[in-house]
């Protein structure tokens, strides 16, 4: 039996066939990664994005939420491959921080906070590293800042205030204000602002300029925020949005 879409608004048609796509490609880069020592970093950073697109697309499409968490563990478990092969490729930007927080997110998702904190550590950008700046399309300093909290968050240390620069989006901004109230404990706060968090997300969603766009079927931030307040006992299941 088909799985039964839960985004009424979904273009089938584009779901089935990027779901097709990634479920293939990424079963055959998986094979071919399976062999000892075969692969770097930018075979594992391909396999990783055909596994989060499918995951996104697998929610969207109704698949059950096993087989979407199993994917995203999946994905955040290629990313930790990246990051363990760092210093192996010459181009040291595949390992930034901002691909640690996306697989951060990942493996929170997935509600595996054991991964989580496996990858935690690899969160860091190298001193001086020249692919970091104000208008860099690989990592910005306010990239920097959001995926240093998450780690700071998932290792359970002390997350300072985030200040963002002027030029932060929406988005960042929204996820930096669920951070802290979270990472404080602040059950009543951290409500509000995840709530904030999603409705945003939602809103953007909806928007034709995202609507072939796998990155906004579902908010990994928020789902990913309240996996972290749930396991800690900030709030219970049912005392937030699901995303």
């Amino acid at each position: 039996m088909s799985p039964i879409p839960r985004l009424p608004a979904l273009d089938l048609p584009w779901a089935e066939g990027v779901e097709k796509f990634c479920a293939e490609a990424g079963a055959e880069l998986a094979r071919e990664l399976a062999v000892p020592e075969s692969g770097g970093q930018i075979e594992h950073v391909l396999l990783a994005t055909y596994l989060e697109d499918l995951g996104l697309i697998r929610y969207a499409l109704g698949f059950s939420l096993e087989d979407v968490k199993e994917t995203f563990q999946l994905a955040a478990r290629a990313l930790l491959r990246v990051f363990k092969l760092r210093g192996t490729e010459p181009d040291d930007s595949l390992a930034n921080s901002r691909r640690g927080r996306e697989a951060l997110l990942l493996a929170l998702a997935a509600e595996d906070l054991a991964l989580a904190r496996s990858l935690a550590p690899h969160v860091e950008d190298p001193e001086g590293a020249s692919y970091l700046g104000p208008d860099s399309v690989v990592t910005t300093p306010d990239d920097q800042a959001l995926a240093k909290a998450w780690r700071d968050l998932v290792l359970g240390l002390p997350v300072p205030p985030l200040s963002l620069g002027p030029d932060a989006t929406p988005g960042a901004l929204l996820e930096a204000a669920a951070l802290e109230p979270r990472a404080a404990g602040d059950a009543a706060s951290f409500s509000t602002a995840l709530a904030r968090l999603l409705l945003w997300h939602e809103e953007q969603a909806t928007l034709e300029e995202h609507r072939h766009q796998p990155d906004w079927l579902l908010c990994l931030p928020g789902l990913a925020l309240e996996t972290v307040a749930v396991e800690r006992g900030v709030v219970g299941r049912g005392e937030t949005l699901t995303p």
